[in-house]
């Protein structure tokens, strides 16, 4: 019987120590988890919360970037406005500058045109005091275009360059005008210039000279008519000028409307000055608008101060 009683209390013993042994694994596996328990609750809101956060600041940034871009857009409006506002300076100053510097060239142009006028007014009162007057040696002076000469023979120069084409009448009356002027002691030439290979000749032998009688001067003027009207091409003034002192006349009297093309007018007045050896008289005459053209008036009466004659000019 006692070993029987024996064997049960064995079996409690196990069946106790299995429980208090699952017990204990649980009690521990409690002591361990639970209190971790919150704290995994309390994760998951903080991943909540971060992503809230998250999203936010990617809002707050979205944001910021449009700000920026918006401001940066702003400021290249506002430097391009700028930039634009420097070159209408830049321009208007330019303009200005430009507008300031044809103001001057006006006025001296108009200062130089005076001046001109004012010589030319001179030189016509001066002459017109000469008039015609006895030398003492016996000569006569007389006036042609208000030039006042004692030369007996003329080489008449005419300018036939295309620019005389609005001053054929003009041109036409002023070759008149010279050639009755020549009294019927007095011969003369007329040479017409227009390219250094087209030259128009009267009489029509090569450097020969022909009295003024009445025949004459008619058939000059029929040969005036007929150069004025072939007017065209360039102005060879430094060749012409240089046939026109092969003739043997004691005075030259150029007519134009326009500066050389053939050379610089200062090159050509100091070649034609060191050429005239024998000191043929050169008059010059302007005919058109000269005084707007300050070269031609500066040539035509430098050339003929130096070669002891009168410059004049001849308007419409």
């Amino acid at each position: 019987m006692r070993a029987r009683r024996r064997n049960i209390e064995i079996l409690s013993l196990s069946a106790l120590d299995l429980f208090a042994s699952a017990l204990g694994a649980f009690v521990i596996i409690s002591a361990i988890l639970i209190p971790y328990y919150p704290n995994m609750k309390e994760g998951g809101k903080t991943k909540e919360r971060l992503e809230a956060e998250i999203k936010a600041k990617q809002l707050q940034a979205e944001e910021s970037l449009r700000e920026t871009e918006k401001i940066v857009s702003e400021k290249n409006k506002r430097l391009k406005e700028i930039a634009a506002s420097e070159v209408a300076k830049k321009n208007k100053q330019a303009v200005s500058q430009k507008l300031k510097k044809a103001q001057a060239d006006g006025i001296a142009r108009s200062n130089t045109i005076a001046r001109l006028q004012k010589d030319l007014d001179n030189l016509k009162k001066r002459n017109r005091k000469k008039g015609r007057q006895f030398d003492p040696a016996g000569d006569i002076d007389f006036s042609i275009l208000g030039v006042t000469s004692k030369s007996k023979s003329f080489v008449l120069l005419v300018d036939l360059s295309g620019s005389m084409d609005q001053w054929q009448d003009l041109l036409r009356n002023t070759l008149y005008e010279i050639v009755d002027s020549f009294t019927d002691d007095v011969s003369f030439a007329i040479l017409g210039y227009q390219n250094v290979s087209v030259t128009h000749y009267w009489p029509p032998k090569r450097r020969q000279l022909a009295l003024a009688t009445p025949q004459s001067k008619r058939a000059a003027r029929a040969f005036i008519d007929f150069i004025v009207s072939k007017v065209e091409g360039g102005t060879p003034t430094k060749s012409a000028l240089i046939r026109a002192m092969a003739y043997r006349a004691n005075s030259i009297i150029l007519v134009s409307d326009g500066a050389p093309s053939d050379d610089e007018p200062k090159n050509i007045v100091k070649y034609i000055r060191d050429l005239n050896q024998k000191r043929t008289e050169i008059n010059t005459v302007a005919v058109g608008d000269f005084l707007k053209f300050p070269i031609l008036v500066r040539f035509l009466n430098q050339l003929a101060k130096d070669n002891k004659g009168q410059f004049v000019g001849v308007m419409r």
